[in-house]
């Protein structure tokens, strides 16, 4: 049991001072022994654990995830009972804390600039993304349909978050995102009014309120 519980506190501690690095540094330019000494640990004990600096990053890129949509699903949650509601809510609050956080843009940017290492990942949640669409339009899809279409809404997403990163992005958030969103329904096959309707619901109730993150990857909505 105390032998359990060194080995968690360690992979703990490995998780958490990981984390703040990739915050405060980025992946890239955090080195396993830069994790190893802000964790107080044998930089050998990573790979033990995690097998890898990537490996760890795609279990941070997942919790922060998952708190961009507990965060909406906190502040929004009695008030959106469709998931294309909600998910353009995610995406509208995850490209103003992108626009407006640079330590978060530049994680999430190496994150999708590193196709070859993080595909899957990024894949997995993205598909599952567009499956909740094509079940909010009323689409059947077939399995080879729906990996066509996540490949095409993933690739641009990697494209948008490159623009935001590099400040090349010549149009406001709000715009890019009505256009993104609406992209990805149409790939599905939903209807126009449909889709509009969905949206316009989203920006009315982001009205004033953004995303923001602390080195925790933690998010929260709050007032603009």
């Amino acid at each position: 049991m105390g032998e359990y519980s060194v080995s968690a506190a360690t992979r703990n501690a490995i998780y958490r001072a990981s984390r703040t690095l990739f915050y405060m540094k980025g992946i890239d330019d955090t080195s396993c022994r830069d994790i190893g000494d802000a964790a107080n640990v044998n930089k050998s004990l990573i790979s033990y654990h995690f097998k890898s600096k990537s490996a760890i990053a795609e279990l941070v890129l997942r919790d922060f995830v998952k708190s961009m949509v507990d965060a909406v699903e906190e502040r929004w949650g009695t008030d959106v009972s469709e998931h294309a509601v909600r998910d353009t809510l995610v995406e509208l609050m995850m490209f103003r804390l992108l626009s407006t956080n640079h330590s978060i843009c530049r994680f999430y940017y190496e994150i999708q600039s590193e196709a070859f290492t993080f595909e899957d990942s990024t894949f997995e949640i993205q598909i599952n993304v567009m499956r909740e669409y094509a079940a909010d339009c009323g689409v059947e899809i077939s399995e080879s349909q729906l990996n066509t279409v996540t490949a095409m809404v993933q690739g641009t997403e990697r494209e948008l978050v490159r623009l935001v990163f590099c400040g090349l992005l010549n149009e406001s958030i709000e715009d890019m995102v009505r256009r993104d969103v609406s992209c990805c329904f149409f790939l599905i096959g939903a209807e126009s009014d449909q889709v509009q309707r969905w949206i316009d619901d989203a920006f009315r109730l982001a009205e004033g309120l953004t995303m923001v993150c602390d080195d925790t990857f933690t998010c929260r909505i709050v007032n603009v």
